[in-house]
């Protein structure tokens, strides 16, 4: 007999929690699907097994699915956390990848902040030179002029 089988034999899960004196939480979650779902003790199939009055051969049948329903979810759960811790170093890599991304972008941006602040040093002095140079020419020029109005008087 197996496990699904031997739930379908009582009416209802307060049936199935009073031959199995346990809870009604706990024979609910008996009946429940997917990873909420709950397999029963050994000494509650025992117990089933004297109510339904089945043979040792299916006792042992209901004993053997229990436990292989046991170890197929714990594999599942297992497999999960798994999965999950994969996708948790996963996220941390490339949450670690932005960061560095980032940190790279704004040193790129202080280069060439950096950079244009150079030019436009450079620049500033070569303008600077260049005025110079314009004023002095305008004094020599200026200094021309007064020597030639000199000589013509």
């Amino acid at each position: 007999m197996l496990l699904k089988e031997a739930l379908a034999q009582f009416k209802d899960a307060r049936e199935a929690a009073e031959v199995a004196c346990m809870g009604m939480y706990m024979a609910l979650r008996w009946y429940e699907r997917g990873q909420k779902r709950l397999i029963p003790p050994l000494h509650v199939l025992y117990l089933w097994g004297e109510h339904l009055d089945i043979s040792d051969t299916d006792l042992g049948e209901l004993i053997r699915d229990a436990e292989s329903e046991r170890l197929s979810m714990s594999k599942k759960l297992r497999d999960k956390r798994s999965r999950e811790k994969v996708v948790a170093v996963e996220v941390e890599r490339n949450r670690l990848l932005l960061v560095r991304d980032v940190e790279h972008s704004r040193q790129e941006d202080e280069l060439r902040t950096q950079a244009e602040q150079a030019e436009l040093s450079d620049m500033d002095r070569a303008t600077e030179e260049y005025l110079d140079k314009q004023r002095r020419m305008q004094e020599l020029y200026e200094k021309q002029s007064k020597i030639l109005k000199e000589l013509d008087k």
